[in-house]
């Protein structure tokens, strides 16, 4: 019931502080696109988490994978800020993730 309310939440509010960390990666890892969005915002903000660009690319590339516009903004946002290896390590990360139906994005 608790992650029921918390999804009615995340999907009324966009801020990602109403939710912390572990609360959203729990939605992510469920499939929820807005979550998976929100994580890569928490990611790339270091929010609750400590900065980190890759991790950042690989949720929003899954939240993109479900059309969810303000993940497909954000990764041409963040990817000039990448180097090459780093996105190949992300995209990677990302397959992988994918792959396994979010249970291995880390």
């Amino acid at each position: 019931m608790r992650y029921l309310l918390l999804l009615a939440a995340l999907l009324t509010f966009q801020s990602v502080n109403a939710f912390d960390f572990d609360d959203t990666k729990v939605l992510a890892d469920q499939g929820y696109a807005k979550a998976q969005s929100n994580l890569g915002l928490m990611y790339a903000d270091g929010e609750g988490v400590p900065e980190n660009n890759i991790h950042a690319y690989v949720w929003w590339s899954m939240a993109k994978t479900q059309s969810h516009e303000y993940a497909k903004v954000n990764l041409e946002i963040l990817k000039p800020q990448m180097t090459k290896q780093q996105i190949a390590e992300a995209q990677s990360l990302a397959a992988q993730c994918y792959e396994s139906d979010y249970k291995d994005c880390d």
